[in-house]
């Protein structure tokens, strides 16, 4: 999430929801951070995360980890051991996905989700909640039960172990798949209770592909956060609670900018959910909003966001739109992508692109996604003045906001791993 994708998302809402700006906008402290890492200036999620979770810069690709081995502690983990306090984990994509499992797990390569489902499990985090249940469940577990979105849930461990049953034996209520989801909005936490909630086989759905599949019961990034918060705030020592909005890296990877839209602004009013407890305790609680890295190379002048309303598939999806039928395809685009009629250049750009899908090939200019989806979303990007210049990370920097408790002391902090390491001096923990 870079500076470009908050003004997108900014500009979306104030001209086509009638709401204000993003509410992080507000924060009284106002930033911006590099994000390289140890071997690289363009780093991935695993590096740049680790570096806010333990104040450290380390190598592309390592989770919780430095280059020579070390595994330094984390926030989450220092404030559960020092300070005795809660701590919870919100991802919109898999638990086990490079961010999330930075905050506490230590692995050589973001790869191995298997380990990093089975160091969850016994973490001791009081409340996880997100996607990737196929990596908490033991080798060739299939059965018919579906996930919040309505995919079949299935195992791709490679192993007997099963992550899920040590969540159960140690005694957390476990909420899993459209059953799970559904119980989850009625859940009541207790003092003591414990949450793993993983709703979706792999990440979950795009706010897009949500707004078209009226079936799907996955709960909002912003209710997850409410119930966390109910759940976390019963310690009387306080709480951590790292919330990731993942999918807007995915969206930015794709190029999909209703995606990138859709989603900084279902992560906004998350963020207006942690801003309401911080209100009711405002000498106490302190929120920080950031990003790993920014995505995509993105920016805009004048950008008609109008162009991005009602969209209900994401680019994401459209990949799988496209069956050979290029007169079906485009049936898609005019009734779920917001492209009612192409004139007849973006109409060469389609099927040039469902020929290549034909002959199954790719080309580097449609980053190794499916040639239509992204023949589509360039049209789209192209109406509505949005440019993408990458399918990729970038170096550029990224923004920080803060608000509450000591959050001047975050200003001037232009540095990932300063800003990890401020964390822990606002809490009074030296970093390991």
């Amino acid at each position: 999430m870079g500076f470009a994708h908050k003004k997108l998302a900014a500009d979306y809402i104030a001209r086509n929801s009638k709401g204000k700006a993003l509410l992080s906008d507000a924060f009284p402290v106002q930033g911006s951070i590099a994000t390289n890492c140890l071997n690289s200036d363009v780093t991935d999620s695993a590096a740049a995360a680790t570096a806010l979770s333990t104040g450290r810069k380390t190598n592309k690709g390592m989770v919780g980890m430095l280059p020579d081995g070390s595994k330094p502690e984390t926030i989450l983990e220092a404030v559960k051991s020092k300070l005795n306090m809660a701590a919870g984990i919100i991802t919109t994509t898999a638990l086990t996905h490079a961010t999330p499992a930075c905050f506490a797990a230590h692995v050589s390569s973001r790869g191995k989700e298997e380990e990093i489902a089975l160091q969850l499990a016994s973490s001791g985090v009081d409340f996880l909640a997100g996607g990737g249940i196929r990596y908490f469940l033991p080798k060739g577990y299939a059965d018919k039960k579906k996930d919040a979105f309505g995919k079949t849930i299935a195992s791709v461990r490679k192993d007997s172990k099963s992550p899920l049953d040590i969540f159960k034996k140690a005694g957390y209520d476990v909420f899993t798949g459209h059953d799970g989801a559904a119980a989850f909005a009625n859940y009541t936490p207790a003092k003591s209770s414990r949450v793993l909630a993983a709703f979706t086989d792999y990440h979950t759905p795009y706010q897009t592909d949500i707004a078209g599949n009226p079936k799907q019961n996955t709960p909002s990034l912003d209710v997850v956060v409410g119930k966390a918060i109910e759940t976390l705030s019963q310690n009387e020592n306080g709480f951590f609670l790292i919330v990731e909005g993942g999918l807007i890296d995915q969206a930015a990877h794709i190029n999909d900018a209703a995606g990138v839209v859709y989603e900084t602004a279902a992560l906004d009013k998350a963020i207006g959910t942690a801003y309401s407890f911080y209100k009711l305790h405002p000498g106490e609680t302190l929120i920080v909003v950031t990003a790993d890295h920014e995505t995509g190379d993105l920016s805009s002048e004048s950008p008609k966001t109008d162009i991005l309303q009602n969209i209900s598939i994401s680019v994401d999806k459209l990949q799988s739109a496209y069956k050979g039928d290029t007169a079906a395809f485009y049936e898609v685009l005019s009734e779920r992508f917001g492209l009612k009629s192409l004139d007849p250049s973006e109409k060469a750009m389609i099927d040039y692109a469902a020929a290549l899908a034909d002959a199954g090939k790719t080309a580097s200019a449609y980053g190794g996604y499916s040639p239509p989806a992204i023949a589509a979303s360039k049209i789209l990007n192209n109406r509505s003045g949005i440019i993408f210049g990458s399918y990729s990370h970038t170096a550029k920097k990224v923004p920080f906001s803060a608000v509450g408790v000591k959050s001047e002391q975050l200003k001037g902090i232009s540095d990932n791993a300063a800003l990890g390491g401020a964390m822990f001096e606002l809490l009074g923990i030296a970093p390991s």
